[in-house]
């Protein structure tokens, strides 16, 4: 199973996370997170990763980000993927020429024909934080997306204490993790997240 530990903010935690098994790393450019970084930080995050051939891991996300700063970013670094929160509709709207992830926020029960809009494009499923963007710890109710089908990452309160009870009721094709892997908010614990990692990647 795939695993993004969002919210990375150090060049030592995104080395760590992937010396333990992380395949995608999300650097958080929202301007009400509290795990947003600013271009320094991405910058040595990036020159760090490069040198052990790992940055293709990177991951941008933006929600309430101004356009003028995302284009900023985009100009710079090359990430792999641009990951959008589906109710930021300004954003949503703009023209990526990278690989999209779509963050969507689970509110009732759901099926493959609900998300045909997201087709072509990897899906996260998380908890519905209106206004937030995700990363509040919450969980929602799994059975109402037990009945999809195609690859998504499962997202929303998700630990190192529940994530192998997810992956077995909903066998997802990913998990997406970022308070659950922190000792307070916006700052990420080694032994959570290699907890988390054993756990996640356990056959």
């Amino acid at each position: 199973m795939k695993v993004k530990i969002c919210g990375i903010k150090s060049l030592d935690i995104a080395k760590f996370s992937i010396e333990h098994g992380a395949d995608l790393l999300g650097l958080n450019f929202s301007p009400i997170s509290p795990r947003q970084i600013d271009l320094k930080t991405a910058e040595v995050i990036f020159s760090g990763l490069s040198k052990i051939n790992e940055e293709k891991k990177l991951v941008a996300l933006f929600f309430k980000t101004e356009k003028k700063f995302i284009n900023q970013i985009l100009s710079i670094f090359q990430f792999e993927y641009i990951q959008i929160i589906h109710s930021d509709s300004i954003i949503d709207k703009m023209d990526f020429k990278k690989n999209k992830i779509i963050q969507y926020s689970v509110q009732d029960e759901l099926i493959d024909s609900d998300l045909k809009e997201f087709e072509n494009d990897l899906l996260i499923l998380d908890s519905n934080s209106k206004n937030l963007g995700g990363g509040t710890g919450e969980t929602f109710n799994w059975d109402f997306v037990k009945n999809i089908k195609r690859n998504f990452y499962l997202a929303g309160g998700l630990n190192p204490k529940n994530v192998l009870l997810a992956k077995n009721k909903l066998n997802p094709y990913g998990v997406d993790v970022a308070s659950g892997v922190e000792i307070k908010k916006g700052v990420k614990d080694k032994n959570l997240i290699k907890e988390f990692l054993l756990n996640a990647k356990r056959n």
